[in-house]
């Protein structure tokens, strides 16, 4: 009973094996933006996305991994990277009628999954 179990587990063993052995990694890009708050003048609104880029150029790739959105579970934490980011400065009217304006990051990123296809 004993050799059974110990083979049964030595075949689940060399599965399990050949089946991440079969694994490859592909890369997925994404695209994502954060916006930040309301301002009075244009110049206080492209600081504080200037201040909102930096934190998300300031973060690792482990904690990229963490922050955004994937679409599959096998994703490899330490492959996070930012390729891409631009501000842009949006004009909005608030329920008062007052003009204000509201910085935007957009941004692409890419990181790596296990392909089992």
């Amino acid at each position: 009973m004993k050799g059974t179990t110990i083979g049964t587990t030595l075949l689940v063993a060399a599965i399990s094996t050949s089946v991440y052995a079969n694994a490859r990694y592909a890369t997925q890009v994404s695209t994502d933006m954060i916006k930040g708050q309301v301002a009075e003048t244009k110049e206080a609104a492209a600081k504080d996305g200037e201040m909102l880029l930096t934190d998300l150029l300031n973060q690792s790739s482990f904690e990229l991994s963490k922050s955004q959105r994937t679409r599959v579970v096998t994703v490899d934490n330490r492959s996070f990277k930012i390729t891409k980011s631009d501000i842009s400065i949006n004009t909005v009217v608030g329920e008062d009628g007052l003009q204000g304006y509201q910085p935007q990051v957009n941004y692409q990123y890419q990181y790596n999954y296990r392909d089992y296809d």
